[in-house]
């Protein structure tokens, strides 16, 4: 059965190179260009992949920005990965593309249908739809429906009172 709300994961680890990838997105550009490697934005998503994967995807070269528009040309890439321990199938789409926005401390990538990562197996299939990224967290949202919380801060000590 599928979770009812938000699918959550904790990876305090990957916050330091969330919040680097933060200043080179939103202030690392020059005159609108940017490249990002195609491999630093699936890390972002939290899913363990081995390192041959980790190759293939590093390969598969950046995600060049132009203005508000993002795009990148590399091989579709369809792997075997491991997803809470149960297997799924993930498929990087050629080309992959959408729009940016950006804030001060934050941004928001959205990708064309068709032009996204996509994760499954047998019924469940999903496709990325929005990645929204801030210090904190990593917003998934999923096409048909669906949202991946990747939490960058530690857990709260047990006992303590919910945030917000």
């Amino acid at each position: 059965m599928l979770p009812l709300g938000p699918l959550e994961v904790r990876r305090p680890q990957l916050r330091p190179e969330v919040c680097k990838l933060i200043g080179m997105v939103c202030h690392g550009h020059v005159d609108g260009q940017l490249m990002l490697p195609v491999g630093q934005l699936v890390r972002m998503f939290g899913v363990n992949v081995t390192p041959e994967l980790q190759a293939l995807i590093d390969e598969r070269g950046d995600l060049h920005f132009s203005g508000e528009q993002f795009s990148n040309q590399g091989p579709t890439i369809r792997r075997e990965v491991r997803l809470r321990g149960m297997p799924a199938d993930l498929e990087i789409a050629s080309p992959l593309t959408g729009t940016i926005e950006r804030g001060f401390d934050h941004f928001t990538l959205t990708f064309t249908p068709g032009q996204s990562f996509r994760v499954g197996r047998f019924i469940f299939e999903a496709e990325l739809a929005k990645l929204a990224v801030n210090a904190d967290r990593v917003v998934l949202e999923l096409r048909p429906a669906g949202v991946v919380k990747v939490e960058l801060t530690p857990a709260p000590p047990v006992g303590a009172p919910p945030a917000g």
